[in-house]
């Protein structure tokens, strides 16, 4: 199809069960380079470098473009890529022989040559193969990682000597790595997102789907749970209104006894029904999508560190874990959470004697001392719109504005201190 401008389009102009917005943009991926050096990494290291990644990318298949420099890039290179749709293709089907190598699915010939068959390749594949091919020539094997087969003591040894030798890897003048969007569709696709609470049925399966075509499924998982969550929140909010609006008048002292049900009634009835439409939900778009959650890959944490252990029965060195390095994190953790109760404790018992004493302040006739907002209220009761109702309203602002630009950003950085 020819590429179509995301500003002159509509959700029902588009609509009808398998229409695409395709983007514009040229590149689909990029790589940024450290352009600074220093006496760890001289500048002849460094530029040596920089040409080992050009030279490994293009090796793989890329078109490589190397973007003018500013004031404000200087200090690294971006390198914008594209690769044409045959090694896209051909990549596509190396990575289905993978995955049946892994998990044993089907016949291999015809789950081969049925994946190149898929027709087009979405942008979202794009991105993924593409990020397949740049980690692949990124990736030092003879430096840093090695293979499992090759794990042996004699092979370690080598590996450490090496090592001695050759301190440096691509991942020394790596700085990052992503994939590249149309921001103008992107823009235009949360602005359709997020511009109508509620779609129609065909309108909203249609926007899930474009969401997968482009960026993936998670991130179409994402969204779907987003909003359907949003959507269970509008009954919540008028429940909340209503029961607000009936006992509040009545009396205090009844509201303050059928509150707990309320909140009750949410975790008893509310929560489950929205896990039960999401459950379901999921089941449908993964179906829909062909989704195997059994067959889903697993990506390896890059700090994982491991220890080699001999298996006698395939007569290989395999990945081991040792679980002894656990323990300190279970330590921190607890004295993590042990500091984060201990602090919002403090935080919280001072909220609540300042909040009872505007609930139990005086009225202006019984105050001997009187200054109104300060030490008594007009109102016996925070009727909406009294002062004392204004004066909860305001201790509800600073509790949020306190926890949002003092707690949050201080058990941040302590989390921070005790997990990284």
């Amino acid at each position: 199809t020819e590429p179509m401008s995301p500003d002159v389009l509509s959700i029902n102009d588009l609509f009808d069960g398998t229409s695409h917005i395709e983007e514009i943009g040229t590149f689909t991926y990029a790589v940024v380079l450290r352009n600074t050096f220093n006496s760890a990494l001289p500048e002849s290291t460094g530029r040596a470098l920089q040409e080992k990644v050009i030279r490994r990318l293009l090796n793989v298949g890329f078109e490589v473009a190397i973007l003018n420099a500013c004031q404000q890039t200087r200090h690294c290179v971006c390198l914008a890529l594209k690769v044409d749709d045959v090694i896209l293709d051909q990549e596509r089907v190396n990575y289905q022989a993978e995955r049946w190598l892994k998990f044993g699915h089907g016949d291999m010939d015809s789950c081969v040559s049925s994946s190149s068959l898929e027709g087009p390749i979405s942008p979202a594949e794009k991105a993924f193969l593409s990020n397949r091919m740049v980690s692949l020539a990124l990736t030092d094997y003879d430096i840093k990682f090695g293979h499992l087969n090759e794990l042996s003591p004699s092979s370690r040894a080598k590996q450490k000597e090496r090592k001695r030798e050759t301190t440096t890897d691509t991942s020394t003048i790596l700085r990052a790595h992503f994939p590249i969007h149309d921001r103008m569709f992107s823009r235009e696709m949360l602005r359709r997102f997020f511009g109508s609470l509620y779609m129609k049925e065909k309108d909203e399966i249609w926007l899930i789907d474009e969401l997968r075509y482009h960026f993936g499924p998670e991130t179409a998982y994402y969204f779907a749970y987003i909003y359907t969550y949003t959507k269970f929140l509008i009954p919540a909010m008028l429940c909340g209104i209503l029961f607000y609006a009936i006992l509040l008048p009545i009396g205090y002292t009844y509201y303050l006894r059928a509150l707990p049900f309320f909140g009750l009634s949410l975790c008893a009835v509310w929560g489950p029904l929205l896990l039960k439409v999401w459950n379901k939900r999921a089941q449908l778009l993964a179906r829909k999508w062909r989704i195997d959650p059994k067959m889903e890959d697993e990506y390896e944490n890059p700090s994982y560190k491991f220890r080699t252990r001999f298996n006698k029965k395939t007569k290989e060195y395999e990945k081991h874990y040792d679980t002894n390095r656990r323990r300190k994190w279970f330590v921190l953790t607890a004295l993590f959470l042990a500091f984060c109760v201990v602090f919002l404790g403090l935080v919280y018992t001072l909220y609540m004697q300042w909040y009872v004493w505007a609930k139990m302040a005086p009225v202006c006739s019984d105050c001997t001392h009187c200054r109104l907002f300060v030490d008594c209220f007009d109102d016996p009761q925070a009727t909406i719109g009294s002062y004392r109702w204004m004066y909860l309203v305001l201790q509800g602002v600073v509790l949020g504005g306190f926890i949002h630009a003092v707690v949050r950003p201080l058990l941040d950085r302590v989390a921070v201190y005790f997990v990284t």
